[in-house]
């Protein structure tokens, strides 16, 4: 199966990564790193988990993150790596704005 992260999941992760770099540049660095491995694990699960607002969701194995995916034939797209602290419906908009 192939990755492809979409450019606003990648503006995603890069705001992210600016946050946590205001308080450590390690710290970000720690979370782009287990943010990679989160997404290599993705190509191994893929599917199998739960959809919600039309794509299929996973967490960050150590922040609070939500990596939001589709899958197409042999194509696992990201379009989404959002904060679990958004509200619901920031989340929502988010992703409806991003449905292609």
């Amino acid at each position: 199966m192939k990755l492809r992260v979409e450019e606003e999941a990648l503006n995603d992760v890069e705001s992210a990564y600016l946050f946590f770099a205001n308080r450590s540049f390690e710290y970000a660095d720690y979370f782009r790193s287990c943010l990679r491995e989160d997404l290599k694990s993705l190509v191994i699960a893929n599917g199998f988990h739960p959809i919600k607002f039309g794509y299929h969701y996973a967490f960050s194995k150590k922040f609070r993150t939500t990596i939001y995916y589709s899958i197409d034939n042999d194509l696992l797209q990201v379009v989404a790596i959002l904060d679990q602290r958004f509200s619901v419906t920031r989340t929502r908009e988010t992703l409806k704005i991003r449905q292609k």
